[in-house]
């Protein structure tokens, strides 16, 4: 009786570690130290629970308890952030977990794995992983002969931070001349954009779009494999990562693969106001064997940013010494600029018209959660949720400081940093804060410590979670007027 409920708790466990498992991108190495830190009170009271279960035969103590945890883990399950899908791959991963499950109740020995029930989850990725890279190299070939025989322009776009922002702004320009393609949401991985292009790209299409993302060393090489652009658009490099990449150099030889890799004919536009960039392009003099445009200040595309008229940022651009045009938009961040900078540089050089260029920035809609602004009878949310670099994050709290009302910030800070860089861009980014911010809201214990040593406004509140930050604010704020800038909402595996 007391395998029955150990095996149903552990079906229980199972979907919590799929879960985080899924958020970690199926990889062992980084979901089982998060894993564990994440839910340590959990193991520690599942510790108990086995041991109880291996000492003690009393079912009237065991399966109420038994029952209390099995309730447990349905109470986090329903509170995370991000839910579990069931792909493909996460049923193969369940089905082999759930023999698992079966095999240690028949053997009686299911007590023993609940403290480490994530274990089992790894087992069964590894007991899978040949077909897993059978399914993985089907889907990446039958993806590389549909981009093969596509006959338009492939655009690839990376970047420490901003790709998904360049793609959509270009996209909304490019689309007036052009019927484009484009990979949706944050795809940016070779099963992303196989999912974007298998069955849907065909020759209809003028040009396609691609994010190409870089989580490990290779994966920009892997992309420029199967995508093989004729443009290649290199955003910024900065340290995001670092924590997978170990240092600033790696990142930046994986982000050039876009470049290094673009065939001869093709053309690169890159930030040249990035000194990573620059940097690398000088030591390595890609100048003389890639074609490369520069966009920056000093470069053959550069914007001058001028006062803002009511709620639009108004810039030049400059083509040379030329100015190409003035132009206006709705979207807001200094950042921006240089994402739409490259958009209508490279629009130009598709030879979209400069007025049907001009009308689209004017009109370019903000990407969802990247410094989107959702206006309520008293309420005004600025939701820079998904972004997660410095950069941005000073940006919008720039934005924040124009609103004339009581300015509230909510953030867990940045993830994905070594301790130092992590340590120097909380400082930086504190030093803002206390600049721009009537209160603020820390949620999440990941870099608590960096606000503790360097926020000193009285005005600070340590919250649990997202969602217990959100009903604070809403409780301290009733019948206000406010501004609320939510900065880089975490998954639930951070």
């Amino acid at each position: 009786m007391i395998n029955v409920f150990v095996f149903f708790l552990l079906l229980n466990l199972k979907l919590i570690d799929a879960t985080y498992f899924q958020q970690n991108a199926y990889r062992i190495k980084e979901d089982m130290p998060r894993t564990v830190r994440k839910n340590w009170v959990l193991r520690l009271c599942l510790i108990a629970l086995g041991a109880t279960i291996f000492l003690f035969d009393e079912k009237f103590v065991i399966i109420p308890l038994i029952i209390l945890a099995g309730l447990f883990c349905g109470y986090l399950l329903f509170t995370f952030k991000v839910r579990i899908r069931f792909t493909s791959r996460m049923k193969r991963l369940m089905l082999v977990s759930l023999i698992i499950n079966i095999c240690l109740a028949f053997l009686g020995i299911g007590f023993f794995f609940l403290p480490a029930s994530f274990l089992i989850i790894h087992l069964s990725s590894l007991i899978l992983h040949p077909v897993e890279r059978y399914v993985y190299y089907s889907y990446f070939k039958k993806c590389q002969r549909t981009i093969c025989e596509f006959k338009g322009i492939k655009i690839g776009i990376t970047g420490s931070y901003g790709k998904t922002s360049v793609k959509h702004f270009l996209y909304q320009i490019l689309k007036t001349s052009y019927n484009v393609h484009y990979t949706e949401k944050s795809y940016n991985t070779p099963m992303g954009i196989s999912k974007s292009v298998i069955g849907r790209l065909n020759d209809l299409y003028d040009i396609m779009i691609l994010e190409m993302g870089a989580g490990r060393k290779g994966d920009i090489g892997e992309l420029m494999d199967l995508c093989d652009p004729d443009i290649s658009i290199l955003t910024t490099i900065g340290p995001q990562h670092i924590d997978v990449f170990k240092t600033l150099g790696n990142i930046i030889n994986e982000k050039f693969l876009i470049v290094e890799k673009l065939k001869d004919v093709g053309t690169a536009f890159v930030n040249a106001d990035n000194e990573h960039i620059t940097n690398y392009i000088n030591l390595n003099k890609l100048n003389e064997r890639k074609n490369i445009v520069m966009i920056g200040q000093d470069d053959n595309f550069r914007f001058v940013a001028l006062e803002p008229e009511g709620t639009e940022m108004v810039f030049e651009i400059y083509q040379g010494e030329e100015l190409y045009d003035l132009y206006r938009t709705s979207v807001q961040g200094n950042h921006n600029y240089y994402n739409i900078l490259i958009a209508v540089a490279v629009a130009d050089f598709l030879k979209v018209d400069k007025e049907k260029i001009k009308e689209a920035v004017k009109n370019l809609k903000s990407v969802n959660n990247r410094l989107e602004i959702k206006k309520y009878p008293d309420l005004t949310i600025i939701d820079d949720g998904f972004n997660s670099n410095i950069d941005g994050a000073i940006n919008a709290l720039i934005h924040l400081k124009s609103y004339d009302c009581e300015r509230w910030l909510i953030t867990p800070g940045f993830v994905g940093l070594s301790k130092a860089a992590a340590d120097m861009h909380h400082q930086k980014f504190a030093k803002m804060i206390e600049e721009t911010c009537d209160h603020v809201i820390i949620v999440n214990k990941v870099n608590r410590k960096y606000f503790k040593k360097y926020l000193n406004k009285k005005e600070v509140y340590y919250l649990k979670d997202f969602q217990e930050g959100m009903a604070f604010f809403y409780k301290m704020t009733a019948n206000k007027q406010r501004t609320l800038l939510i900065e880089n909402d975490l998954p639930d595996n951070y």
